[in-house]
């Protein structure tokens, strides 16, 4: 048997073996989904261009009611929005309809206009209001100053401000970096899973000591990384399918989702991890720059590299012996901390 043939044989068995286990395709159905909901919810919810509906009572002046109708709805438009008004007899039925929720808001036109809205809501919508009553009421002083209406529209008519937009994504950006990086984050927890459950089956039923005699170790090895690797692909591949499919059937994937996904990736496969801004220095320089920086420098980051048959002193003497020191350095630290007897 080839190295290449055992790799292959090695990989195909742990492959075989991971697609049997219930856990994995637990994990493959829950990316599958959430991918399947992250593309279908946002079309649901989108309703597409807002709609206001505004009550109108309306004065003694009918040109200036239908000029404010018509200023509001071109002021909405600009912001993709769709008016809807609502004629009313009176100013106390229009309270009410603002008070029970069955309109956004209300203008009582007349000498000075009256706008009725609830406290702290549609402030867009009440910006637009008073923008429109305040052309309406321009244009009544310009008719009064002799202008020809010609005159007043051309005043009045201003060319809409081209708006150049800045990092116009960059929070939907950030959210697809969040969803991305839970991706990112449970597919490492799926290839977690699958090599812990691999060693500790094979441990347990010496199949390890089986395949040694049959392969060489570093086939042993890279079978188990690749067979280990085509799972995680796996993986992604359930979460990728429902975006794939929604982008070639014309669908608009989420604002910044291409450009979290290119950034997201070389991270990942780089293992590179960097500030945004400033520098953190250790006895005036970086960590890496250290010479012998184990000397130096000494910390623990989690509890999961302590191994629960190990003594407090084995650790540390292994530790020391990682970092060149001998062991007995060991019990000097321990005697330095009070610990010497708990070491043990």
């Amino acid at each position: 048997m080839t190295w290449f043939e055992a790799t292959r044989l090695v990989a195909a068995r742990e492959l075989r073996e991971s697609f049997r286990r219930k856990s994995l395709w637990i994990v493959l159905a829950v990316l599958f989904i959430g991918s399947s909901v992250a593309m279908i919810l946002p079309e649901v919810l989108d309703s597409g261009s807002t709609r206001y509906d505004v009550a109108v009572v309306p004065g003694a002046d009918t040109a200036a009611s239908t000029g404010f109708r018509s200023d509001l709805s071109a002021a909405a438009a600009t912001l993709d929005a769709h008016v809807r008004f609502r004629t009313v007899s009176d100013r106390s039925l229009a309270r009410t309809l603002v008070d029970q929720g069955k309109v956004d808001i209300a203008v009582v036109d007349g000498g000075q206009p009256t706008v009725i809205v609830r406290a702290g809501e549609n402030d867009t919508l009440l910006a637009l209001v008073r923008q429109s009553l305040a052309t309406q009421e321009l244009a009544r002083q310009l008719a009064s100053a002799g202008l020809d209406q010609a005159t007043i529209d051309r005043v009045l008519t201003t060319p809409n401000a081209r708006v150049e937009e800045v990092a116009a994504d960059e929070s939907d950006r950030k959210a697809s970096a969040a969803i991305l990086s839970l991706v990112l984050y449970l597919v490492l927890l799926l290839l977690m899973i699958q090599a812990a459950n691999g060693v500790a089956i094979e441990k347990a039923n010496r199949i390890s000591e089986v395949l040694l005699a049959v392969v060489k170790p570093t086939a042993l090895f890279f079978g188990k990384v690749v067979g280990v690797g085509l799972v995680g692909l796996a993986g992604l591949a359930a979460g990728a399918i429902p975006v794939v499919v929604k982008a070639v059937a014309g669908g608009d994937l989420p604002a910044g989702l291409g450009a979290a996904i290119l950034g997201g990736f070389p991270w990942m496969l780089l293992g590179l991890v960097r500030p945004t801004s400033g520098t953190a220095l250790v006895l005036g320089r970086r960590y890496g720059e250290l010479p012998e920086p184990a000397r130096r420098v000494g910390a623990v980051l989690e509890a999961a590299d302590f191994h629960p048959g190990r003594s407090g002193r084995d650790h540390l003497g292994m530790l020391a012996l990682a970092a060149g020191l001998p062991r007995s350095r060991a019990d000097e630290v321990l005697a330095l901390v009070d610990l010497s007897s708990a070491g043990h």
